[in-house]
């Protein structure tokens, strides 16, 4: 798989193995970055995606988790 993970922008729940379901910013294939909920092995090793998008209002509610 061809992907890079742009920004790490928050951990939304953490289970009782140590995995953590994470909101990132990933680029795939080279494309524009979208957004993706994702679970991550307690090592960093990415495990399966929950929600992949890429529209424009993507970029509001992530800086309304962002803010205090």
């Amino acid at each position: 798989m061809d992907y890079k993970i742009i920004e790490e922008l928050a951990t939304l729940s953490t289970d009782s193995k140590g995995r953590k379901k994470k909101l990132i910013k990933i680029s795939w294939y080279g494309k524009e970055p979208g957004y993706e909920i994702r679970t991550f092995d307690k090592d960093g090793t990415p495990l399966k995606r929950a929600m992949l998008t890429e529209d424009e209002r993507s970029e509001e509610h992530t800086s309304e988790l962002q803010s205090p």
